[in-house]
């Protein structure tokens, strides 16, 4: 009779370690629960939304007079004010896919050694909000109009008030 062993080599505890990752993901951008504008309605994920893919604003009276009085003077026949694309995600993610994949690969390896598949995705989400919040410093953007410049006192679109960047976050989504 031959006798059969079962030589594991810590093959069980390999996969337990990989199961962590089952199902897991990290996102990272601006999400619905990152606040509001200073004026307490307009959502920082609205602004986020028109930044990244641009918008057509109609022109209400109410627009007008509030864009004449910080010193924006529209023709009587403007009735659009068009913000450009400024994909802040999109080049971030141009910019730093081979680098976020190499990450997780070595991530991989640190849970094979040790370390949790939370602290993992924790550490790779750190690194995509931070690659996300450089871009708004070093991103190539459609340029800010001349009132906008007057008023920001800035060339550099994306950056005012710094509530945008501030509000770039990762989560872990499970399942």
């Amino acid at each position: 009779m031959t006798k059969v062993i079962d030589i594991d080599l810590g093959y069980k505890e390999i996969i337990g370690d990989l199961e962590q990752l089952d199902g897991k993901s990290v996102e990272a951008g601006v999400f619905a629960n990152a606040g509001t504008e200073k004026d307490g309605k307009t959502k920082v994920a609205d602004v986020a939304y028109w930044n990244e893919y641009g918008v057509d604003i109609t022109v209400t009276p109410r627009m007008r007079g509030y864009l004449h009085t910080i010193g924006i003077h529209l023709s009587p026949n403007k009735t659009m004010i068009h913000i450009p694309a400024r994909p802040f995600m999109h080049q971030a993610a141009d910019a730093n896919m081979d680098k976020w994949g190499d990450t997780a690969e070595r991530l991989v390896t640190l849970i094979l050694n040790g370390m949790s598949a939370e602290q993992a995705l924790e550490l790779l989400g750190t690194q995509a909000k931070g690659d996300i919040q450089a871009i708004f410093t070093r991103g190539d953007f459609a340029p800010n109009s001349p009132a906008t410049i007057a008023r920001k006192k800035s060339s550099r679109p994306l950056i005012d008030t710094g509530r945008l960047r501030n509000s770039v976050d990762f989560r872990i989504k499970r399942g």
